[in-house]
């Protein structure tokens, strides 16, 4: 058996022992992690239904399948995403400029 083969499925039947009605382990971010759904991303963290389809085609968000076939997603992941969101960039020289044109 190929040793990568034997890897995953060790760390699947880990995920799988570990996993409750809310908790899981993210193979992703190798952590223990709170589930939650798509509305709930959606309102706690202030994404639109739009944005969190982005961040799952971009990987930002991490995604789990319960038994019902429910996507549920990695509250790590949303955390990390939103503290990216919230970076301070620095000021542009351009809008700086806008500014004083405008004053």
């Amino acid at each position: 058996m190929d040793l990568v083969k034997v890897i995953r499925e060790v760390q699947r039947k880990k995920a799988e022992r570990e996993r409750t009605r809310t908790q899981a382990f993210c193979l992703v971010c190798k952590k223990q992690t709170t589930l939650v759904g798509g509305g709930a991303a959606a309102q706690v963290h202030q994404f639109t239904l739009d944005e969190i389809s982005q961040h799952v085609a971009d990987g930002a968000f991490h995604q789990i399948h319960n038994s019902k076939g429910e996507i549920l997603f990695c509250q790590n992941s949303l955390r990390q995403a939103e503290s990216n969101l919230q970076v301070t960039q620095p000021m542009r020289l351009e809008f700086l400029r806008s500014m004083e044109a405008a004053a």
